[in-house]
């Protein structure tokens, strides 16, 4: 008719004995007026395909006598008014195509007398109430195209007045297929597509003698098709694609006469197609999907070919020549690899032994100790618990909570009950300490050069205390490596030899006892030596002498081989204990021990004059 604007409040004044109102297909908006409920007598209201998009007023439940309400395709987009349950002589209900929202009302379930109820293609949400199975002479029911969710209620299922179709097709409903579906003896059509059904096709499915379409697609539907689907005389269209479906196709399906529509894709069946009735008319677009399915459909082979390769001679022939190939194949690479593994097996054993017997295990976990620790350790660093001094710092000796015994300057050390090393080599007080310090900073890092980077690109912090055993090299900021460990043992073999301090005042620092070392080795090993180092020697016999002069010679060239200026020129401290091994094993009478020089020194020239 071409109306537009909104309903006017007038037009609750057209009389109590107006009876129909037909104003669909317009360019009506807004809402539904209030004094829409002075029209008492109304039986027929047709809103449908305007613009509406207001409040329906709670007002409109007067409308007692109402038995036709059309609001379907418009643009209502809040939830469904309770109100609309109120109307004991509805017949019909259509909301359909609009956007409603929220949940099915309970009140609905007061519509007794309703036949048709549609509310297909809205937005609502929730589950489907099971008090509307006190609808009992529905004919046709819509709830497709929404986001119920939930399980089909089986109340809904007992009415068998619904003759016409069931739609609840496009939701969200899960759970098994229920088998109260076999109630609806006069459905026409049952629609259950794109859900999330499981469970399996029962049998009893072929109770509902009246169904002509059955779309169950799109679920997750298990199991077999029943063969009682053949003795349903009224079907003609069948889809239950896209699901798990499994087994043969029934046979039983040529039976139907008037089945004009089979569709059992993308499913799990398998074995030959039928054939007969309805597999003679359709064509292979039924039966994609399912890749263990063979027969003949529309004139067309699926899998004859293929049978017939499996079956020839050339084939066996093939088979037979590959499969030998492959195990005489398969021996010669089970014996390579058993070969091949027993010798990377006994490889690694062997690097293992090696790696155990040169390489010295790396302590980790050291623990965290607070200077409160410290302080109770050493009873607030009392002078009774002081156990040397020198001019670069104190020495004290404490006790951990848990007993063990420490030594504490700047580093915290274990104690040593049998003096220090500089007793050893003097005979007074300082302990010469520090030694390992890149070892103890790298292992604390678990190896990683990030933690001592965060720690400080600078080891002049860490390392006070030390002048005359630090490296070179740290006096430029270059972070702490095991090669500086490597100096610092050098210039203790210096020292032990020479009986030379490299703090004394004559040396700048540990470099310049190397120096000196060097300055003074054109001569004999007397001349470098303390004479006090020699009086072993001298009583003895010249072979003796010899090879003692021989050894200490060795030390000197050992010490200033790791006290070289460049540290990539000092050799690893492994290379170092080996060096000792080899003339402990020297001293001790083994003579396949030999020594070579680096530095152009021979130990046969270092006893001449």
């Amino acid at each position: 008719m071409g109306l537009g604007g909104r309903l006017p409040r007038s037009i609750g004044q057209l009389g109590v004995n107006l009876k129909n109102l037909l104003l669909q297909e317009n360019q009506i908006f807004g809402s539904i007026p209030e004094n829409f409920s002075n029209l008492s007598r109304l039986l027929v209201l047709n809103l449908t395909s305007n613009l509406l998009n207001g409040t329906i007023s709670p007002e409109i439940r007067k409308l007692s006598n109402l038995q036709q309400l059309f609001l379907s395709h418009n643009h209502f987009n809040r939830t469904i008014p309770p109100a609309l349950g109120e109307f004991p002589h509805l017949g019909l209900l259509d909301l359909s195509h609009n956007k409603f929202s929220g949940g099915i009302p309970d009140s609905l379930a007061n519509l007794v007398r309703i036949n048709y109820l549609f509310l297909n293609n809205n937005l609502l949400s929730g589950t489907i109430p099971s008090s509307l199975g006190r609808c009992t002479e529905l004919h046709k029911l819509d709830f497709s195209y929404n986001r119920l969710t939930g399980s089909i209620p089986p109340e809904l299922l007992g009415m068998s007045e619904i003759r016409i179709f069931i739609n609840l097709s496009h939701n969200q409903l899960e759970g098994p297929l229920p088998i109260e579906l076999s109630k609806l003896e006069n459905v026409q059509e049952m629609d259950l597509s794109s859900n999330r059904l499981t469970g399996s096709i029962f049998p009893q499915i072929s109770s509902c003698i009246a169904l002509r379409l059955i779309n169950f697609s799109n679920n997750f539907l298990q199991g077999h098709i029943p063969a009682s689907l053949g003795d349903m005389k009224n079907l003609q269209s069948l889809d239950v694609s896209s699901n798990q479906l499994s087994g043969v196709i029934p046979a039983t399906l040529n039976k139907i006469d008037t089945l004009k529509l089979l569709n059992l894709s993308f499913n799990n069946l398998e074995g030959v197609i039928p054939s007969g009735g309805i597999f003679n008319l359709a064509s292979n677009l039924s039966f994609l999907g399912n890749p263990y399915l063979c027969g003949t459909v529309a004139s067309k082979s699926i899998c004859s070919q293929r049978r017939q390769w499996f079956q020839s001679r050339m084939f066996l022939i093939i088979f037979i020549v590959v499969t030998c190939t492959s195990a005489f194949l398969s021996t010669i690479f089970c014996v390579i690899g058993y070969r091949r593994i027993r010798v990377t097996t006994s490889s690694s054993e062997e690097t293992e032994m090696i790696r155990k017997t040169k390489t010295p295990e790396l302590m980790h976990n050291f623990p965290r100790i607070t200077y409160k620790e410290l302080s109770d350790a050493t009873t607030g660093f009392d002078d009774q618990k002081l156990v040397g001094s020198g001019s670069y710092g104190r020495v004290y000796k404490g006790v951990l909570p848990d007993g063990t015994a420490i030594a504490v300057k700047a580093l915290v050390l274990p104690y040593m009950a049998n003096g220090s090393l500089d007793s050893r080599l003097y005979s007074h007080s300082a302990l010469v300490s520090d030694f390992g310090i890149s070892r103890l900073v790298m292992s604390a890092g678990g190896g990683n050069a990030g933690v001592i980077d965060n720690m400080g690109n600078s080891t002049a912090n860490l390392l006070c205390g030390s002048i005359g055993y630090i490296a070179p090299e740290y006096g430029f900021g270059s972070n702490t490596s095991t090669k500086g460990d490597v100096y610092s043992f050098g210039i203790l073999v210096l020292e032990m030899i020479t009986r030379k301090r490299p703090t004394d005042d004559m040396f700048v620092g540990g470099l310049s006892l190397q120096i000196w070392v060097k300055s003074h080795y054109h001569g004999r090993v007397e001349r470098v030596i303390d004479p006090s180092l020699g009086e072993a020697s001298r009583d003895q016999s010249p072979e003796v002498k010899r090879m003692w002069e021989t050894a200490i010679a060795e030390l000197v060239e050992l010490g200033i081989l790791c006290t070289q200026e460049s540290p990539s020129t000092r050799p690893t401290m492994l290379d170092a204990a080996d060096d000792l091994d080899r003339l402990k094993r020297y001293l001790t009478g083994d003579t396949t021990a030999t020594f070579a020089s680096s530095l152009g020194i021979s130990s046969s020239t270092i006893g001449d004059d």
